[in-house]
C-alpha cells in the first residue's frame, strides 16, 4: 500500500481523495460517518477504524463522529435509521472480499417463493446487497463512499491499516488539528490515576 500510494500524484492518491471527501461532507454539515462492512471477518477491523478516527480527529470540538455498522445484520435496525432519519450520517462502505474465504452457496430445496436463490453464492448475495443498499441510501440523500479491498486476510488488513492511517493524518491537516495526540484520553487517565492513588 505504501508503494501504491507513493507512486501517484497527490490528486490521484485514493487515501487523500477519501480524506478530502470526508472533509467536504463535514463542511456541508454531516456530523457522523459509519464505516459499513458486509464481510463478518472485517467487523473487528471496523472497530479499529472507529478508534483511529475517534482519537485522532475528535478534538477541539470538531470532527466527524466515527461509528461502524455490520450489514446485513444491522440493516433492519440501523439501516432504517440511515434511510429515513435526519441526514447527518455519511456511509463509507468497506467492500472487502477475502480471497481465502470459502465459496458457499444457498442450498437447493427452498420453497417455490424463494427458489430463485438456489445455488446463488454468498459472495453474489453480498455483491447484490452492497449495490442495493448503496443505491437506496444514496437516493434517500445519504452520501456514500465506497472503498473496495481484495486480497488474502493478512495482506488485506495490513494494506487497509496503512491506507486509513494516511487518510486520517491528511484529514487532520485539513481540520487544522494534530492527529497524533490524544488530550481527551490523557484527561481521563490523569483523573483515574489521581483517584487510584488516594
Amino acid at each position: 500500500m505504501r508503494d501504491q500510494l507513493g507512486k501517484v500524484a497527490i490528486t490521484a492518491n485514493p487515501a487523500v481523495q477519501y480524506a478530502l471527501a470526508r472533509h467536504v461532507l463535514y463542511q456541508q454539515g454531516f456530523v457522523a460517518e459509519a464505516l459499513v462492512t458486509y464481510e463478518p471477518r472485517v467487523a473487528d477491523f471496523a472497530y479499529w477504524w472507529q478508534q483511529l478516527f475517534g482519537e485522532s480527529q475528535g478534538k477541539d470540538g470538531i470532527g466527524l463522529y466515527p461509528t461502524m455498522l455490520q450489514y446485513t445484520t444491522d440493516l433492519h435496525s440501523m439501516g432504517q435509521y440511515v434511510q429515513d432519519s435526519r441526514k447527518v450520517l455519511v456511509e463509507t462502505v468497506l467492500d472487502a472480499f477475502i480471497d481465502d474465504a470459502p465459496e458457499l452457496q444457498v442450498p437447493v430445496g427452498l420453497d417455490e417463493k424463494n427458489r430463485y436463490l438456489e445455488n446463488v453464492s454468498f459472495h453474489k448475495l453480498q455483491e447484490v446487497a452492497v449495490e442495493s443498499v448503496m443505491i437506496a441510501h444514496s437516493e434517500a440523500g445519504v452520501p456514500n463512499i465506497r472503498i473496495e479491498a481484495r486480497g488474502d486476510a493478512e495482506s488485506l488488513y495490513g494494506e487497509l491499516v496503512y491506507f486509513f492511517e494516511v487518510a486520517c493524518a491528511f484529514g487532520g491537516y485539513l481540520l487544522g488539528i494534530n492527529a497524533f495526540d490524544q488530550p481527551g484520553v490523557e484527561a481521563y487517565k490523569s483523573e483515574m490515576r489521581a483517584r487510584l492513588q488516594k
